[in-house]
C-alpha cells in the first residue's frame, strides 16, 4: 500500500509539472512568434473615420438593473432570428431568466444560436438539464467553444470572451458584462460596474454599411469555425423523458425568475435609451482559430495610441502589460499626450494573478500616465478607450496579454465627437470615485475620496505573489 500510495505521489507530482510547463510555455513561444509577424502588419486606422453621418446609432447603458433589462427586451423584440455568444451565463436568477427568454422567443419560431466559452460555461453534471433542452429545441442551435482537455493543458487557455447579442438585421450589442447576478442586481462587494453599446441599424439604409452586418460576419467566422462544436452530438437519440423533463427545469426556473425579478426590469427601456448619431461605427476582433492569436484588437488600439493627438482615455479592469504588447507601442508618443488610466485598486480588485501582474509592475506604468485608482463599492469591470476628441472604443477587450493574444475579443470603434463626450462622461462616474496613484502604494490626496481599505493580508498575498504573477503574465 505504501508503495503504491509512494507511486501514486510521483505521477502525480510528475503530472502536475506537465500540467503548469506545458500550460505556459506552449503559449509563450507561440505568442513570441505571433508577435514578431504581427509587427510587419500594417493598420490603417484611416477606414474607422467619415466625414458623414454613417446607418448607425448607439447608446450607452451603465445601470446594472437597466442591463438586465435590456437584453430581457432585445429578446422579445426579435422577429427572425438572434445570435449569442458569450463566456459565461451563470446559473442564477439572470441566467435562468435570459435562458427562460430564450426558449420563450424560439418557441414562437424565432431561429437562435448559441455559443458559449466551454471553459467558463460548462453545461454538464448537474446542469445538463440546460445543454438537452437547448440541444433538442428545432429553432435553437447551441455550441461550446473551446474545450477542456487535461492530456492537452494549452488548450484551456483558448476561451471565447466576446459578450455579443446581434437581433434580426437591425441591433447589435456588445459588453463587457457576461450573465451573471453580480452584473445585474445585488449591492455588495461583489457587484460590478460595467457597460453596454447598443447599437441600432437605420433599416432604411443599407446592410452592408452598417456594423451590424460585420457583427453578423464575425459571428458566422467563430460559429463555423474548428474550435465551434455541438455538444451532445445524437441529441435525437436522448431519451424523450429526459429531453421533456429538461425543458420543464429551464421554463420552471426562467417562471421563477420573472416573478422575482419584475418589479427590477424596466419596461420598453429601449424607447427611453439615447441613441446618439454617428459618423461611423466598426467593429474589430481577434482571429478565431490558433491557440495564440495575432493581436489583432490590441495593434488597432495600439496605433490609435501611437497617432493620438492630445489626449487617450483608458478604463479596463486590468492593466498588464507583457513585453510583447509593449513591441507595438511608440513610448515617445505616448510622452506626448495625456494618458489617463481608470483601472481596480487593491482593495477593489477581485482578480489576484492580474492585480499581482499589474503591481509588479505599476512603478514603470506610472511614467506612462496618470494612473486612477477605484475606491468605492464592487469593482470595474467596463472595457472602453478615448482616443482624442471623435473616437471611442467598447466591448471585451482588457489590457492584458490574455486578451491580445488569447481570447477571442471584439470592440467597436466609433467615430463621433457627440458620441465620444458621451462615453466620456460616462467614465468620469468611476474616474470621481478613484485616486490618482502618486507611487506603487500612496496616493495624491483628495478632498472627495477616501482610500478604500483592503485586508492586510490580501496586500501581502497581492505583493508576495506578484513576481509569480510577472512569470506567467502571458497567460493574464
Amino acid at each position: 500500500m505504501k508503495k503504491f500510495i509512494k507511486f501514486l505521489s510521483i505521477l502525480i507530482i510528475i503530472y502536475a509539472i506537465y500540467f503548469i510547463t506545458s500550460g505556459s510555455l506552449i503559449p509563450k513561444f507561440k505568442e513570441n512568434e505571433i508577435a514578431e509577424k504581427s509587427l510587419s502588419k500594417e493598420i490603417d486606422i484611416n477606414r474607422f473615420y467619415s466625414k458623414e453621418k454613417g446607418v448607425d446609432k448607439a447608446s450607452i447603458i451603465t445601470d446594472r438593473e437597466d442591463g438586465l433589462s435590456l437584453r430581457y427586451e432585445l429578446l422579445d423584440k426579435a422577429k427572425k432570428s438572434v445570435d449569442i455568444s458569450y463566456y459565461l451565463i451563470d446559473n442564477d436568477i439572470s441566467g435562468d431568466l435570459f435562458l427562460g427568454k430564450i426558449t420563450e422567443l424560439a418557441d414562437r419560431g424565432v431561429k437562435v444560436r448559441i455559443l458559449m466559452s466551454k471553459v467558463s460555461s460548462d453545461w454538464s453534471k448537474e446542469n445538463i438539464y440546460k445543454t438537452v433542452a437547448m440541444r433538442s429545441h428545432e429553432n435553437i442551435e447551441f455550441k461550446y467553444y473551446g474545450e477542456k482537455n487535461l492530456l492537452k493543458p494549452w488548450i484551456i487557455n483558448n476561451i471565447n470572451h466576446d459578450k455579443i447579442i446581434i437581433v434580426d438585421d437591425e441591433y447589435f450589442m456588445t459588453s463587457g458584462r457576461n450573465i451573471s447576478d453580480r452584473f445585474f442586481i445585488g449591492h455588495n462587494e461583489k457587484i460590478v460596474f460595467d457597460m453596454d453599446i447598443l447599437i441600432k441599424r437605420d433599416l432604411n439604409k443599407s446592410l452592408d454599411s452598417s456594423v451590424v452586418k460585420e457583427a453578423k460576419d464575425y459571428f458566422d467566422e467563430i460559429w463555423n469555425c474548428e474550435k465551434s462544436y455541438y455538444p451532445i452530438e445524437n441529441i435525437d437519440e436522448y431519451f424523450p423523458q429526459k429531453i421533456t423533463n429538461s425543458k420543464k427545469i429551464v421554463k420552471e426556473k426562467y417562471n421563477l425568475a420573472k416573478k422575482s425579478m419584475d418589479n427590477l426590469l424596466n419596461k420598453n427601456i429601449i424607447e427611453k435609451v439615447n441613441f446618439i448619431a454617428t459618423n461611423k461605427i466598426s467593429l474589430i476582433h481577434n482571429p478565431v482559430n490558433n491557440l495564440v492569436k495575432e493581436p489583432d484588437v490590441w495593434m488597432t488600439i495600439s496605433k490609435f495610441l501611437n497617432n493620438a493627438e492630445k489626449r487617450a482615455l483608458i478604463q479596463t479592469p486590468y492593466f498588464v502589460l507583457d513585453s510583447n504588447m509593449q513591441k507595438f507601442i511608440d513610448f515617445k508618443n505616448i510622452e506626448n499626450i495625456d494618458l489617463d488610466v481608470i483601472t481596480n485598486s487593491l482593495a477593489s480588485s477581485p482578480n489576484l494573478p492580474a492585480f499581482s501582474a499589474y503591481l509588479f509592475n505599476k512603478k514603470d506604468y506610472l511614467n506612462y500616465g496618470n494612473f486612477y485608482e477605484y475606491q468605492s463599492i464592487g469593482s470595474i469591470h467596463s472595457k472602453a478607450v478615448l482616443i482624442d476628441d471623435d473616437i471611442s472604443m467598447i466591448g471585451s477587450f482588457n489590457i492584458d496579454p490574455r486578451s491580445s493574444f488569447l481570447s477571442t475579443e471584439n470592440m467597436v470603434v466609433i467615430n463621433g465627437d457627440e458620441f465620444n463626450k458621451e462615453l466620456e462622461s460616462t467614465l468620469e462616474y468611476c474616474k470621481n470615485k478613484s485616486l490618482l496613484a502618486k507611487t506603487k502604494k500612496n496616493y495624491i490626496e483628495s478632498d472627495n475620496v477616501e482610500p478604500k481599505k483592503s485586508l492586510p493580508i490580501k496586500r501581502f498575498i497581492y505583493t508576495f505573489l506578484s513576481p509569480l504573477a510577472e512569470v506567467f503574465k502571458h497567460l493574464i
